[in-house]
């Protein structure tokens, strides 16, 4: 009999969706990575209870862009570019997971909805009721058929430079604080290794890291008054895991790229970092 290849359903990419990681600061990660891999020099995140705000002014997607960088999860061998963090392509889906998703790039809006069968927006875009999936449609707001799994697609006279999303929350953070420390510690060195200006809530994340050694591999911080702590691995300014070594404490940001879990939670075959 002929050899015959593997396929995957919508369930898997559900999953893909809404089981990588876990939480929304991991999420935000996610989106900081993308608006690095995209050339931007600024991410400004601002975060309440029950909506996220995101705007990078890196180079956004075109319309062929949207068909292969966000329509397609995962993505073909040939298709495999020089990208710092995007190797897998599924990260966005983590944001996806979070809620309802709009996102702004150049004359684009991209809409998705994965957990509720109608979506209600103010209409920025000017949607009409005779475009496809649009239940009603005036001038201050829309009201789409979101059933099933994907995303709406529009175009707009409104231009914006590099990309904006708009997260309305399935469900308001219980403590924004708490939220915006986590995300720090995430994506704390990721200004310091790619020149990239972060502002949460207005608040610049510090761009410095004082290593204690440095070699071509990675930047090293160890702190050997403080016995039996763990080291928090970054892999390239993004954070992956702790790992006890040597019984110090401190910090270990790669310089190259190593090979991570799908979650980024962990680096699997050999680091010689």
């Amino acid at each position: 009999m002929p050899k015959r290849e593997f396929e995957s359903t919508k369930t898997h990419l559900r999953n893909t969706m809404e089981k990588q990681a876990g939480s929304i600061q991991k999420a935000y990660l996610e989106s900081l990575m993308n608006s690095s891999d995209a050339g931007a020099t600024t991410y400004n995140l601002n975060l309440h209870s029950g909506e996220s705000h995101i705007k990078d002014d890196g180079k956004g997607m075109l319309e062929e862009e949207i068909d292969t960088y966000f329509a397609q999860f995962g993505y073909d061998d040939e298709d495999q570019d020089q990208k710092t963090f995007g190797k897998f392509r599924m990260g966005r889906g983590q944001m996806f997971n979070f809620g309802v998703n709009v996102w702004h790039t150049n004359e684009h809006v991209l809409i998705v909805n994965i957990k509720e069968a109608r979506t209600k927006l103010p209409n920025f875009f000017g949607a009409t009721e005779d475009q496809d999936d649009v239940i009603s449609a005036d001038e201050d707001e829309v009201v789409l058929d979101s059933s099933g799994l994907g995303f709406h697609h529009f175009t707009t006279d409104n231009e914006v430079d590099g990309c904006e999303v708009t997260i309305y929350h399935y469900n308001e953070l219980e403590d924004v604080s708490e939220t915006v420390s986590e995300f720090k510690r995430l994506a704390r060195y990721i200004p310091f290794a790619h020149g990239i200006e972060v502002k949460i809530n207005g608040e610049t994340l510090d761009p410095d890291f004082e290593a204690s050694v440095e070699t071509e591999a990675a930047w090293y911080y160890i702190n050997p008054d403080e016995y039996s702590k763990s080291v928090d691995i970054y892999k390239q300014g993004a954070y992956v895991k702790d790992e006890v070594i040597n019984c110090s404490s401190g910090v270990i940001s790669t310089k190259d790229d190593v090979d991570v879990n799908f979650a980024r939670n962990d680096i699997i075959g050999g680091c010689p970092v």
